[in-house]
C-alpha cells in the first residue's frame, strides 16, 4: 500500500508479464472483482515485462517496488505541466 492524501493509502500493483499484451488493466480488474472485496482492489494496475527485484531469498522485494513507484511519482509531480 502506498500512501494517499484522501484515503490514507491505495493499493498498487505492479506485474511481471512473461507475454507483453497477453492481459490488460481491465481484465485483471474485472478478475479481482469477480474474486474479491473492493477494497482490495487496486488503484492503479502496472505491467512490466522487466524482472521484478528480489531479495537475498528469492522473494519479491516489496521494499524495492515502494520506493520506485514513490520515486516516479515524485518525478511526475515535479515536471511542469503544459
Amino acid at each position: 500500500a502506498l500512501p494517499d492524501p484522501v484515503a490514507g493509502h491505495r493499493l498498487h500493483a505492479r506485474l511481471r508479464l512473461t507475454d507483453a499484451g497477453s492481459v490488460n488493466s481491465l481484465s485483471l480488474r474485472l478478475h479481482c472483482s469477480e474474486r474479491t472485496v473492493r477494497a482490495a482492489i487496486p488503484s492503479v494496475i502496472e505491467m512490466v515485462t522487466d524482472p521484478l527485484p528480489r531479495t537475498s531469498t528469492g522473494k519479491v522485494d516489496r521494499n524495492r517496488i515502494k520506493a520506485c513507484v514513490l520515486a516516479a511519482e515524485e518525478e511526475r509531480a515535479r515536471m511542469p505541466r503544459p
